[in-house]
Formats: structure tokens, sequence, C-alpha cells
């Protein structure tokens, strides 16, 4: 795979932080509901739809997230791209997020899959 491309990287790390801002317009603008699950996290009850997804910003307010970085592979008109966030939780630590999109190029890259989980050490 190739290095992902540095719109497909700007556009994913965009992404995320207008979902963490709940800028709605801005999520649906940049994204491609493939009518199955687009979201999923390790809460419970994550597995979430495009329109879900879009409910629960709606329904919460932002937490404040720092230090975006991604990375990603590239193959076609479809990349990947992974990274990680610190989240200011109203209570407790900031919390170490890893964070993963899909994207296609459909004349710009959109986003159809999101997927959060909770930072945990590494144990071998």
């Amino acid at each position: 795979m190739d290095r992902a491309p540095a719109a497909a990287l700007e556009t994913a790390r965009a992404w995320i932080l207008a979902a963490q801002a709940r800028d709605v317009d801005r999520v649906l603008a940049h994204a491609v509901d493939l009518g199955g699950v687009h979201t999923f996290a390790s809460g419970p009850d994550t597995n979430l739809t495009l329109d879900e997804l879009v409910a629960h910003l709606r329904a919460h307010p932002p937490v404040p997230m720092d230090a975006v970085e991604v990375e990603g592979r590239c193959r076609g008109d479809v990349a990947w791209v992974f990274g990680t966030a610190q989240v200011r939780l109203p209570e407790g630590p900031p919390l170490a997020m890893r964070i993963s999109t899909v994207l296609v190029d459909e004349g710009g890259w959109k986003v159809v899959h999101l997927h959060l989980s909770e930072g945990v050490a590494h144990e071998v």
C-alpha cells in the first residue's frame, strides 16, 4: 500500500475534529452513507449508522480533544487513516483515544467508516 495522500489525511483529521465540535453540517458534507454501520467505538451501544452518529452528536456537548495525530495508507481510491488523540473528559485525567477512518475518493475524500477505541496499555 502507498502512503495516504495529504488530502485524505487532512480530510480525516478535519472530520474527526468536526465530529468532536458537533459540526454536523461538516460531518455530513464529508461522509458517505453506505447504509450500514458507519461508526463503532469501545463503549456500549456504539455501533451506529451515520444517521445515529449525527443524532448522537446533536444530543451531546463537545468534549475537548487535543493532539490529533494521523497517518495513513492508500490503495487506489480507498484510504485508511489512523492515529491517536487526547480527549479531556469533564472528570478524571485525559483519555488516550485510538481513531481510524476509512475514506473513499469521490472527486474529494469522504469518510465511510469511523472507529474509536479507548487506549489501553500494551502488555505482552
